[in-house]
């Protein structure tokens, strides 16, 4: 819907760069909490582009029917369709609005937060100058009403702050939120005891952590659920700032081949045969990436930034990101680290509710003597990572390679309970000895050893 201030539409070009325009309208196409700070405030008839122009109507229209802004481009293009079924725009238009969401995917959406440092003080600025025009005329009326202008101002204040979104009206139609909850995906640990404890596993969206002492297995955790992502069709990021990447390349690959890590990495016939065995899968690895970054200086929005060059480089979206582990982030003019963890699980949340997307870290257990069963209590450094991740599974080894998951948080879902004890395969790295994929037969091969 257009935006109209006192009296004045603001239908003034807006002073955007062609490519930072087309940024912004993926962003108020594609992503609903972006929509909800800004979609309502964006003046269509101010874009320089025609195309960018319907695209945001469009949009616009969605987020009138529904309360809420569009999450993907193809409900944006099934809006234009309608319309031109009507008669109200050709399909040479739709053509272009549809070649318009092929440019904004290949260059990748930018980042929210640059985005709004752009964007808002453009809005600011327009708003307040015809706020002011319009006090400019009251102030000379024998009646005048101060009141528009007044909340004129105090939108013009407020921009990008104000979450404008309805939310989920009550009704009859809020019941298809049921059916929305039903059909939301989820992604297994790998560890069939836990996995069917949890419905299924973590759900699409979630910041989940792994938290345990030194040794307690959480980098081996999280290479587990690499090799799961990966075997099972997912586009897979793994951000590491404790192990090098090789290593964790040949942990994933141990894990996927069945032949032990120190084998892949000390003989050749060994990686051979580890490479033979994947390229023989029904179902050829998902893509995949691995980057290591410095502890303690590389930062929440570095590694958003590089989930967005790996989604442009395979032009699909990443489905899961592990991050080994968010304790050594940097975050900047902090130095407290209680006060630092808070914005680091903050920021990677706000990755995965952004991109709706898994987003799985480990943290540190307290350094002192703990209790048998390890809880939220025990996590160092600040509660705050606890408190913000929505699930929390504690590690606790037993003798003879075998451990026990706390599921200590679940957020909507049970919690407080315990798993196992139940096997681990540490030299392959896996947390179960389970295969996580269907793998082929080879015989006659070094892999008939393992």
């Amino acid at each position: 819907m257009a935006v109209v201030l006192g009296s004045k539409s603001l239908a003034r070009p807006y002073p955007f760069d062609e490519k930072f325009e087309r940024a912004l309208v993926g962003l108020i196409c594609m992503r609903p909490d972006f929509y909800a700070r800004f979609g309502e405030e964006i003046q269509p008839a101010s874009l320089v582009s025609a195309t960018h122009r319907l695209a945001v109507k469009a949009a616009q229209a969605i987020a009138e029917d529904l309360g809420r802004g569009p999450s993907d481009a193809r409900s944006v293009m099934q809006q234009v369709r309608r319309w031109i079924s009507e008669g109200r725009h050709t399909f040479e238009e739709a053509v272009a609005v549809n070649d318009l969401f092929d440019t904004i995917l290949d260059e990748g959406l930018i980042d929210e937060e640059d985005a709004a440092h752009g964007l808002i003080p453009v809005l600011r600025k327009r708003m307040e100058r015809f706020a002011v025009d319009d006090l400019i005329k009251e102030v000379g009326k024998a009646d005048s009403d101060m009141a528009p202008v007044i909340e004129s101002l105090q939108r013009a204040a407020s921009v990008g702050k104000v979450d404008r979104s309805l939310g989920i009206s009550f009704g009859d139609s809020s019941f298809a939120a049921f059916d929305r909850l039903r059909k939301r995906e989820k992604f297994p640990t790998g560890v069939f005891d836990l996995d069917m404890r949890m419905n299924g596993g973590t759900q699409r969206g979630n910041l989940a952590m792994v938290m345990g002492g030194s040794g307690a297995g959480k980098s081996m955790f999280l290479d587990s659920l690499t090799a799961y992502g990966l075997t099972h069709g997912m586009h897979v990021g793994y951000f590491t700032l404790e192990l090098e990447e090789d290593l964790v390349f040949a942990r994933t690959m141990a894990n996927i081949s069945g032949i032990p890590t120190n084998d892949i990495m000390a003989r050749q016939e060994c990686e051979d045969a580890a490479k033979a065995y994947i390229a023989a899968l029904p179902v050829p690895l998902a893509p995949g990436h691995v980057r290591y970054g410095t502890p303690g200086a590389t930062t929440v929005r570095e590694i958003r930034a590089w989930v967005e060059l790996c989604e442009k480089k395979v032009k699909r979206p990443m489905d899961l990101l592990v991050v080994d582990y968010a304790d050594l982030i940097h975050v900047p003019k902090v130095d407290r680290t209680y006060d630092a963890m808070k914005l680091v699980y903050e920021q990677l949340r706000a990755i995965a509710t952004d991109k709706k997307m898994w987003v799985w870290t480990a943290s540190q257990s307290k350094g002192r003597e703990v209790r048998p069963i390890l809880d939220l209590e025990d996590v160092a450094d600040s509660m705050h990572k606890v408190r913000i991740a929505d699930v929390v599974i504690t590690l606790n080894p037993r003798e003879n390679n075998e451990i026990i998951y706390h599921v200590a948080k679940c957020r909507g879902d049970e919690s407080r309970y315990c798993v196992g004890p139940v096997p681990y395969d540490f030299a392959h790295g896996r947390m179960s000895y389970s295969v996580p994929a269907a793998l082929p037969e080879m015989t006659g091969t070094i892999l008939d050893a393992y």
